[in-house]
Formats: C-alpha cells, sequence, structure tokens
C-alpha cells in the first residue's frame, strides 16, 4: 500500500531514483549494482506517481538535483519503515550532483536534458513550455531527482523527485521504495511536498 501525505505551501526541488541487486545481500555493493538499484528505484517512482502512456518519453534532467538538508531532514526522518543505512547513502550521495540514468530497466524511451538546454528556452513561463513541447514532442513535461540513497542490503531505496509540466503544472515528493521478495521494486511510501 502507497501511503501518500501532502504539504501544502512548501516548496522545494524533489527527485528519486533505484535498481537492482540479490535481495537481502549483506555485503557492499558494486557500484554497478549500486547504479542499478537507483535506476530501478527511479523508474518504479515514476511509474507509480507520474502516470504517461508508453509511447511517451520521459524527460530527465541529466543530472540530479542537490538536495537541502535542513528542509529534508525532518522530513525524510519520519518516513516509516526507513533503513538508517538508506538515509546515510542519502545524505552522503547527494553531497554533489551526480548523472541522472540515461536508461530505465524496462526500456521505456528516456531522453535527457541539459542545463544550457533548458536556459536556451525563453524566460516568459507560456513561451518556455510551447517551446518546450515543440522540442520535446510526446512527453509530459521534464522530470528531476535527487541521488538516490540506497540501503546497506539494497532492498530499500530514496528519493526526491519533481516534475514540472506547464507554467502552473507540477509536482514534487519524497519516495522510499522497496524491492520485493521477488525482485519488484515498488513505491512503499510517498510525501507530496509541493503542488502547482
Amino acid at each position: 500500500m502507497i501511503s501518500v501525505r501532502s504539504y501544502s505551501g512548501a516548496f522545494a526541488s524533489a527527485v528519486i531514483v533505484a535498481c537492482a541487486v540479490t535481495p537481502g545481500r549483506d555485503a557492499r555493493l558494486s557500484v554497478a549494482a549500486l547504479e542499478s538499484i537507483r535506476c530501478h528505484a527511479l523508474e518504479a517512482a515514476v511509474d507509480s506517481l507520474l502516470p504517461r502512456r508508453a509511447s511517451e518519453r520521459l524527460v530527465l534532467h541529466d543530472s540530479t538535483n542537490a538536495v537541502v538538508r535542513p528542509f529534508y531532514e525532518q522530513r525524510l526522518e519520519a518516513i516509516p519503515d526507513l533503513d538508517p543505512t538508506t538515509l546515510s547513502n542519502f545524505h552522503a550521495i547527494n553531497s554533489v550532483r551526480r548523472r541522472s540514468c540515461a536508461m530505465l530497466p524496462s526500456g521505456a524511451p528516456v531522453v535527457l536534458i541539459t542545463d544550457s538546454a533548458r536556459k536556451s528556452f525563453p524566460r516568459n513561463p507560456v513561451e518556455y513550455w510551447s517551446t518546450f513541447y515543440a522540442a520535446f514532442p510526446q512527453t509530459t513535461g521534464i522530470t528531476w531527482t535527487s541521488g538516490i540513497g540506497v540501503s546497506r542490503d539494497g532492498d530499500q531505496a530514496v528519493l526526491t523527485l519533481a516534475h514540472g509540466c506547464g507554467s502552473l503544472c507540477g509536482r514534487g515528493y519524497i519516495v522510499l521504495v522497496v524491492r520485493s521478495r521477488e525482485g519488484r521494486w515498488r513505491v512503499r511510501f510517498a510525501e507530496l511536498q509541493w503542488i502547482s
């Protein structure tokens, strides 16, 4: 069951991410395994919180968002069943910006967008989104994620996820994604942080 809470008036950038490894593994995960877990977690969060048709591409910012630690600290610590190693890894991974997943595990189409490409669009919000959708047809907007924190055993991931789709269209979440015994990733907890 997904638990969703909403806080009106809170504004922040949000993001998500995780991928696959052997469930219950209690050793240090390889870099490749961590990246796979992060991409699986991101896909689970996007599919659950940002529904889109199969023909629509996901436009993903090419690097993760910086997370403002004081803003998220209490919210992260209040997530039910959050493993302390997941939280610790989330803080560590968000100390610097990182590359986003260039491909989702399911093979769903992903297009990466850079800051320079975004900043080349007009500043006026109406013109910005008109230009964006002309450049990126068959999409639903731009998605940003934070770095994705992964638990020591690789079965849990936490991230922030933000999606912009128009001048008054967007939302951001804190998301906890877990892997079942069968190896399937699903959102266990999502908290709406902002909406426009």
